[in-house]
């Protein structure tokens, strides 16, 4: 591998955080898929569809999670292919 930039401390901590602010969401919508309306800005009508929204939230956070904890920014970016 070539050489790659190290993963600075703010952005592992910021991906981290992101990880823990996800994590609350994705508990809701598990738990709680009758009653979104009360804990979003939207309801969602079918809960079925409120189960998959779930599961892409802690999909996220196994991903943010994982991101966080790499050396190398050529290695956490994988997370967000999108990023420089």
């Amino acid at each position: 591998m070539r050489y790659s930039r190290p993963h600075h401390t703010a952005t592992a901590t910021s991906n981290t955080v992101a990880a823990c602010q996800v994590l609350p969401a994705g508990f809701q919508l598990f738990v709680f898929t009758g009653r979104t309306g009360t804990f979003f800005a939207r309801t969602i009508a079918n809960p079925l569809a409120a189960a998959f929204l779930d599961a892409g939230y802690w999909a996220s956070v196994a991903i943010e999670a994982l991101a966080g904890r790499q050396r190398l920014w050529a290695e956490a970016r994988k997370m967000a292919p999108w990023r420089p």
